[in-house]
């Protein structure tokens, strides 16, 4: 909308891709996964109720896990949509997007849509740990930290790097993928003698790491509960 917004009023319209990501990565996405955070934490008389209602732990955690994932998923098929109607509109000549005219590719199109819906994972996966901290404010201020500054962490080492023209290669470029699969994307996009990022491996990678981590949650939520 903010960017509709200035192309609207802009003496020169031009729709920027790459403009729509950082802000997305910046302010929107961190914003859409403290939301699904704050459902997944609970406060003791909530779980309770919700354990008489689900009547065992590992429901409670299931349930928690698949609300968070269908949260971030609704907000991801929004994002995409609209991603695909500026496309849409710039094929027909509607809007005019700026020099990124690489992301018009069907094949990029479709890994940019990937990669957001990687990052949504990935960082519930995270933000699931974190709320098992005993005191949520401590939990929410580390979530908050997490998915603000880890996202904007990258964005700043793949500059230097890109700046200094030194490659990237290796466990490290798995690990940034990790952290921020969209930007790493487009930076492979832009700067491919300088990233040996290889998507298929590190979409693989990625989503293993993140169900394990899903995985560690649901097994540490049921030990560290309560039972009568």
């Amino acid at each position: 909308m903010l960017e509709s917004a200035v192309y609207f009023t802009s003496s020169d319209p031009k729709i920027g891709i790459q403009n729509l990501v950082m802000l997305s990565l910046m302010l929107i996405n961190p914003l859409v996964l403290i939301s699904a955070f704050l459902h997944v934490y609970r406060s003791k008389e909530t779980t309770l109720f919700e354990l008489s209602l689900l009547a065992s732990w590992r429901g409670i955690a299931i349930a928690r896990i698949v609300s968070a994932l269908l949260f971030v998923l609704m907000f991801w098929s929004i994002q995409s949509f609209y991603l695909l109607l500026l496309i849409f509109l710039a094929e027909y000549k509607v809007i005019t997007l700026n020099s990124f005219i690489i992301l018009l590719s069907a094949n990029t199109l479709l890994w940019l849509i990937l990669t957001t819906l990687n990052f949504f994972v990935n960082y519930i996966s995270i933000g699931l740990l974190i709320s098992l901290m005993s005191t949520k404010t401590s939990s929410l201020l580390l979530g908050a930290l997490v998915f603000f500054f880890m996202p904007f962490s990258v964005i700043i080492l793949l500059s230097s790097y890109q700046e200094n023209g030194i490659e990237l290669s290796g466990p490290m470029t798995y690990f940034i993928y990790f952290l921020n699969p969209e930007w790493s994307y487009m930076f492979n996009l832009q700067y491919p003698k300088l990233i040996n990022l290889h998507l298929i491996q590190g979409l693989t990678i990625s989503v293993v790491v993140s169900i394990l981590l899903i995985a560690i949650y649901y097994l540490a939520f049921i030990k560290l509960q309560f039972k009568p």
